[in-house]
């Protein structure tokens, strides 16, 4: 009993020590993160159980699985929120550099490993990671300490949007030379978003968006990537089309659930009707299982947490945590409406997870990593204010 009693203490003094006495800001990003992972979790299994059922003969494989990659997300989320971010200004351009070499030797030699096309993924003994998912927080930690350093610049094209295009765009001829569309559409957005809230010029951030549209629509002749816009654009015209088929049983999943929905677990439409049901097109069957007012649910709690990064990036002091911020918020973001526009047909098939319910250990993890960044800028916030007595004042260089 004094054994249980002194663990059940230690364990107290721990949670108190990582999550108690931090601002209202801190707790509602915790909270509606914890309540997107929870409601992910429930819908990787019910949307999951057919096919792994099918594949491994365990209904349970792939929720066990990605509760695996839950559990592990949640320690990293954890241990990234209590580290300073002075350590993330001074040492992410290490990792940053390893991974982005990692992913050029994926997509040029044969360490890479195909999935669904593209080759993104590196495998370890009986697992495979995507180290682009990764590539995200890191490049928004490279460049927003190159923009902190390089703050008075920031109307020079020579000294500051030219090496952070440079560096960005990088990124994401690495993971492009994979055929990866919608990961690199995804770096893409964070890159534009990122420089933009620096206040870069926004002539000059036109003309390089132009100029990568035109270099692009080259880019998107090959492969699959043409069909797959054909499609969308003239969904009559290629009936027996894959593309056409995941989109047009996302649209019977909507349809069945109504308003309501037809019950948790009950969706019909993942018996094998839906491809990757669990993972990129999991917003159709939550909304056949939880109807209308289940996807708006869940369209207001992406709403919530994206209004509570915000709130974050608005209150911090420094220029570094403001980019950092900003840019996690940008992604996490638009990264969901990307998912969901592509499952309600606004835009073509481009094989992008919702964060932080699709099934996949790399991107969940990679989220849940960019959460415990900004949990960890939100208590030097608070700690701030403590100090100070009052709010944190606006941006102001960033303290060497």
């Amino acid at each position: 009993m004094r054994l249980a009693s002194s663990i059940g203490q230690g364990l107290r003094r721990i949670l108190d020590r990582l999550f108690g006495a931090q601002s209202i800001h801190f707790y509602r990003l915790l909270g509606v993160t914890l309540l997107l992972l929870l409601f992910g979790l429930m819908m990787v299994l019910s949307s999951s159980s057919v096919d792994s059922l099918k594949s491994s003969g365990n209904s349970y494989a792939i929720f066990t699985h990605q509760l695996g990659s839950a559990g592990f997300g949640l320690l990293g989320m954890i241990l990234l929120s209590v580290i300073p971010v002075a350590f993330y200004y001074r040492f992410a351009a290490v990792p940053f550099v390893i991974l982005l070499g990692l992913q050029l030797l994926l997509t040029t030699t044969s360490l890479g490993v195909s999935v669904n096309g593209n080759k993104n993924w590196l495998r370890i003994g009986t697992q495979t990671i995507q180290p682009s998912e990764f590539l995200k927080l890191l490049m928004i930690l490279v460049i927003a300490q190159w923009m902190a350093r390089h703050i008075a610049q920031i109307q020079n094209p020579k000294y500051f949007t030219g090496p952070v295009m440079g560096i960005g765009l990088l990124t994401v001829i690495s993971v492009i030379l994979g055929n990866d569309l919608g990961t690199s559409i995804v770096l893409l957005i964070i890159l534009f978003g990122s420089v933009y809230l620096a206040g870069a010029p926004r002539r000059l951030l036109v003309a390089i968006a132009l100029t990568l549209s035109l270099v692009g629509s080259a880019f998107i002749t090959r492969g699959t990537r043409f069909e797959r816009i054909m499609v969308w654009l003239f969904p009559g015209s290629a009936e027996d089309s894959p593309f056409t088929w995941q989109s047009l049983h996302a649209m019977w999943a909507f349809a069945a659930g109504g308003i309501f929905g037809s019950g948790l677990g009950e969706s019909r439409l993942k018996w094998s009707w839906i491809p990757e049901a669990q993972n990129d097109f999991i917003f159709a069957i939550i909304g056949e299982e939880w109807g209308l007012l289940g996807s708006v649910m869940v369209v207001g709690f992406f709403i919530f947490l994206a209004f509570s990064m915000v709130q974050i990036m608005q209150r911090t002091e420094t220029d570094f945590g403001r980019f950092v911020a900003g840019g996690i918020a940008v992604w996490i973001t638009f990264q969901a409406l990307i998912n969901i526009m592509v499952v309600l047909r606004l835009l073509p098939v481009l094989g992008v997870p919702l964060p932080l319910i699709s099934d996949g250990g790399s991107s969940l993890f990679s989220s849940l990593a960019a959460i415990g960044v900004l949990l960890s800028i939100e208590r030097e916030n608070y700690a701030q204010e403590l100090i100070a007595g009052q709010r944190p004042p606006k941006a102001k260089l960033v303290r060497r």
